[in-house]
């Protein structure tokens, strides 16, 4: 069984982008309580605060902040369980410890059941039915559906259960590949891919719009505006970046049967 998942971009209206943001909002908000618990329970008594206790903490919770009840009461337990993973994750040092979630234009939120995916539209406990472009159809069994906001845009993220069969491995054909900085990558094979260099290309929009961005009044319309279009761009050069990953790797396992690769800190490598 394998885990894959289908994006779909969605079409609310007014109000449901309303709602969206506020379900979002709602979760990060749960996601930082629970932080601020966790770092005072290791203060006091050098332990850490996991799932099950987190999640028998939100009726309290709700008593407390009445616009929590506005939201799916599932989705807030999901941010639980996710946050369950994160603490064992870092206890596990294979990840950092969770940090809080500032207000930006990324909130998410899960939906683990009851939600209903038509050809149209897509229900979420709470919100209703919303306009969404289902481009292609979802293969395999729905587990959770996870909304997501990308600047001004949101998406719905079907992730399913695929059963598949163990496919033939060969090794007839292994290749090395060498990251770089100057090229992308280069193969034992003396092919080269070299580095479309992305960022460069809209570095002086980025850099205009960002000018224009500095100079208009904190908390003004004005200011959110132009924050958006700033979003824009940026959401702009992750997509082409994505895009061309995709297409490369997708020539890459075409031809060979497998690859060998260098355990590379990239981040210091770029510093």
């Amino acid at each position: 069984m394998i885990r894959r998942a289908y994006k779909f971009r969605l079409k609310p209206t007014v109000q449901q982008e309303q709602e969206l943001r506020q379900h979002g909002g709602n979760a990060r908000f749960v996601w930082n309580t629970f932080l601020r618990m966790n770092q005072a329970e290791y203060d006091t008594n050098k332990k850490f605060v996991f799932g099950y206790d987190l999640i028998t903490s939100l009726p309290k919770l709700k008593q407390e902040y009445d616009f929590l009840n506005l939201s799916y009461s599932q989705s807030l337990q999901s941010v639980g369980r996710y946050f369950d993973r994160a603490i064992k994750d870092f206890i596990a040092k294979t990840k950092d410890f969770p940090a809080f979630k500032k207000k930006r234009d990324n909130d998410s939120f899960t939906i683990p059941q009851n939600y209903k995916i038509g050809k149209n539209r897509i229900y979420i406990p709470k919100i209703g039915n919303i306009l969404w472009i289902k481009h292609r159809p979802i293969k395999g069994k729905v587990k959770h559906v996870t909304i997501k906001q990308d600047g001004d845009q949101w998406y719905a993220s079907v992730n399913v259960e695929i059963k598949t069969s163990v496919p033939v491995i060969r090794i007839e054909n292994i290749i090395g590949i060498d990251l770089g900085l100057k090229e992308f990558a280069t193969m034992s094979d003396g092919e080269v891919i070299s580095n479309p260099r992305h960022f460069k290309k809209y570095q002086r929009r980025l850099g205009k719009q960002q000018r224009r961005l500095s100079r208009k009044k904190k908390g003004s319309n004005g200011r959110n505006k132009q924050r958006i279009k700033v979003s824009k761009i940026h959401r702009k050069i992750r997509n082409v970046r994505n895009d061309f990953q995709h297409k490369e790797t997708r020539n890459m396992i075409v031809k060979c049967d497998g690859f060998v690769l260098e355990d590379l800190h990239v981040k210091g490598m770029l510093k």
